[in-house]
């Protein structure tokens, strides 16, 4: 059923399948997983659209290695980012439901809730996922393994984010903020973000291709 029909029979036997999958007879929900494994591009393109119309965001951004057993198998899966911020006006039952997308990484507002019971469904789904919350965003994906303490080498950077609007690029190297020398890589870039409100502007120190680069950017949320 999820590989014929149109568009609404789809969505309507994933939905099925989403409440049988909270069924307390183990092999009915046995039973779903095995439908929803083998037809995961199509769950997770109907799940993240959906996320998307209510103001959520999602961003692939290369691979990241397996730990997650026999559920997703293959020894590299997309490393997928998800944003909830504030434009989202999604539940915890939407939330729940990305249960059955494969994701790495969801940043959100502190003002959303995610309760307890959702954030451990959704780790028991995805082991190893992270939960970041962020009321200021800068969109750069840190390269694995990449900062050394006194720089940040960036891997990715988040369409239309903060970081791209003021034309940050993966591989830059940011090595001071406003002036300062970083000393401790992410953690303190994070730390810089926690301080400062939406509107503020901070000068971020970059090398590119063995040019210091000196660039702007006006901080907002996710």
């Amino acid at each position: 059923m999820l590989r014929t029909g149109d568009s609404e029979t789809v969505s309507l036997a994933l939905a099925s399948l989403e409440r049988l999958q909270k069924s307390s007879r183990p092999e009915v929900r046995y039973r779903v997983e095995q439908q929803l494994r083998g037809n995961r591009e199509i769950v997770e393109k109907i799940i993240l659209a959906d996320f998307e119309a209510l103001g959520g965001k999602f961003q692939r951004q290369g691979t990241t290695p397996n730990h997650r057993g026999v559920l997703f198998p293959s020894s590299q899966i997309p490393f997928l980012q998800l944003t909830v911020g504030g434009d989202y006006k999604g539940t915890q039952a939407d939330l729940l439901r990305l249960r059955n997308v494969r994701f790495s990484l969801i940043i959100h507002r502190t003002s959303v809730r995610i309760d307890d019971e959702t954030r451990q469904i959704l780790i028991e789904a995805n082991p190893g996922l992270e939960f970041l919350p962020r009321d200021l965003y800068l969109g750069i994906r840190s390269m694995a393994g990449g900062d050394a303490g006194d720089s940040i080498v960036v891997q990715a950077v988040a369409p239309n984010s903060t970081a791209s609007q003021a034309g940050i690029q993966s591989g830059d190297r940011i090595v001071a903020v406003d002036g300062t020398p970083l000393t401790k890589g992410m953690d303190e870039l994070r730390a810089q973000l926690d301080a400062r409100s939406e509107g503020d502007k901070m000068n971020l120190s970059l090398i590119r291709e063995d040019k210091p680069i000196e660039i702007s950017v006006i901080l907002r949320g996710p």
